[in-house]
């Protein structure tokens, strides 16, 4: 294991040899650059503490864009598309790996992940200097004996409740009921996975508001701007859920036999009806779910199309299915409440991979029903869940790393948030009797997009 005192003289040396800190005396107003965090890191590397919240300020930036810009407003915006030099960035991997080192066996160990996952993402995107290259082995050291301790505790496990044994006996051939409920639909398993959920329960909401983007997701360019509006509308629809779909399809394709066994756990695990998701697949009409449909084409979510269709919408509560962040401008001025599910438990979990950080966390999938606002995952939680275990090891075994990522974020992950969805209905009595709880901000952990490594090890440990 490297000596935190050896690192440091190590890091000293390698700063001193870097000219841009020579110029760092000017008094322009400089104190939001990434060099001049990175300045004041050395200058006080003798006291520097893994907690350390201007070195949080360019970290957060790398863990979500994987790049560092030279220049930044006092929001954080990047003026400019110059990006940092090497050899800065290799100085910010150097603090990174420092500050896991300073972390180590620090009872916050959520964050001590977080530090783990962006110090992966430097170490693997810039070529490293003699003095980090041990780095490598003793990261995946610290890694792996974090993994261990983690596993061997029972966090949360007091915090589960999920109803098992809520049935789910509606067979298409019953009344439907119409719940006090808009869905905001964008062409995805996750939306396809309520929308089989409300059916599977006899529900359907007031109205569906197919939001249709006219870009392409993938080149971003217009898609038939010359055809009709309602032929227009079918044509990028019909293109993005081409796209969207490719990879449920492709598994269901090439991996019928590990498919039909992930879907029989599912039915098992969280009871839910093999016609449901087996629909997930199929695509059906709109119409099967509501009475009512709304196709809105819209240029991003600032297009006024979006914000129109969002501040006309006449239930109290709208479901978002995804699609984009949402501006704040919708939430101040939009008539409805938007909910939104998350694959984590609020407020201890929150951001981006959120199935694989409440694996290690937990042990267990989680999800929360919450009423959005402007912040990541931060808004008045409704009902935030623990699930029961999902035995994946089966399904699994024979596909790699990637192709399990693929498999839970087209089946798992939004059968998750379903199953969330089935729950607050329940509780709320079919949304009528709702009651949030505000977050505290200060509590839990904003995690972002998981390395590679560290899902390795997430499928070797807990699938």
């Amino acid at each position: 294991m490297i000596k935190v005192s050896d690192f440091k003289k190590d890091l000293c040396i390698f700063c001193s040899s870097i000219s841009a800190f020579n110029n760092i005396a000017r008094k322009d107003n400089t104190l939001n650059l990434p060099i001049r965090i990175l300045d004041n890191c050395i200058r006080k590397i003798d006291e520097f503490d893994f907690k350390d919240k201007d070195l949080d300020f360019i970290s957060k930036q790398f863990d979500i864009k994987n790049k560092i810009y030279k220049e930044y407003d006092s929001n954080w915006k990047n003026k400019g598309d110059e990006l940092l030099e090497l050899d800065l960035l290799q100085v910010f991997a150097g603090f990174l790996f420092l500050r896991v080192l300073l972390a180590k066996g620090n009872p916050n160990e959520a964050r001590t992940l977080k530090y783990i996952n962006v110090c992966w993402k430097i170490f693997d995107s810039i070529e490293l200097p003699d003095f980090l290259q041990e780095a490598k082995t003793c990261l995946n050291k610290i890694q792996d004996e974090l993994f261990e301790h983690i596993s061997s505790k029972n966090n949360y496990s007091e915090k589960i409740s999920f109803n098992e044994q809520l049935e789910t006996s509606f067979d298409g051939n019953d009344k439907f009921s119409t719940l006090p409920l808009n869905v905001i639909f964008y062409e995805n398993p996750i939306g396809r996975a309520y929308l089989e959920m409300l059916y599977s329960l006899g529900l359907k909401p007031k109205k569906i508001i197919h939001i249709i983007p006219e870009r392409d997701i993938v080149t971003k360019r217009k898609i038939g701007r010359f055809l009709p509006l309602g032929l227009r509308q079918k044509y990028t629809h019909s293109i993005q859920s081409s796209k969207i779909s490719f990879w449920p399809r492709n598994l269901m394709k090439k991996n019928k036999l590990m498919c039909d066994d992930l879907f029989k756990e599912l039915e098992k695990s969280l009871n839910i009806k093999k016609s449901s998701i087996i629909g997930l697949l199929e695509h059906k009409s709109l119409e099967s779910f509501s009475e009512e449909i709304i196709p809105v084409s819209y240029d991003g979510f600032k297009d006024k199309r979006f914000f129109d269709a969002i501040k006309s919408t006449s239930s109290e509560f709208s479901l978002y299915t995804g699609g984009g962040i949402i501006p704040k401008e919708i939430f101040e001025k939009a008539s409805a409440k938007l909910l939104h599910i998350h694959p984590g438990f609020l407020p201890n979990i929150r951001g981006a991979d959120c199935f694989y950080w409440s694996l290690i966390l937990s042990k267990r999938p989680s999800a929360s029903c919450f009423i959005m606002n402007s912040g990541i995952d931060t808004g008045d939680i409704i009902n935030a869940k623990f699930l029961p275990k999902l035995n994946l090891s089966d399904c699994t075994k024979e596909i790699n790393e990637i192709m399990t990522y693929r498999l839970i974020y087209s089946f798992v992950d939004p059968w998750i948030r379903a199953i969330v969805l089935r729950d607050t209905l329940h509780k709320t009595k079919n949304l009528t009797e709702v009651k949030s709880v505000k977050q505290n901000h200060s509590e839990g952990n904003t995690f972002h997009f998981m390395h590679k490594r560290m899902r390795e090890l997430v499928v070797k440990s807990f699938f």
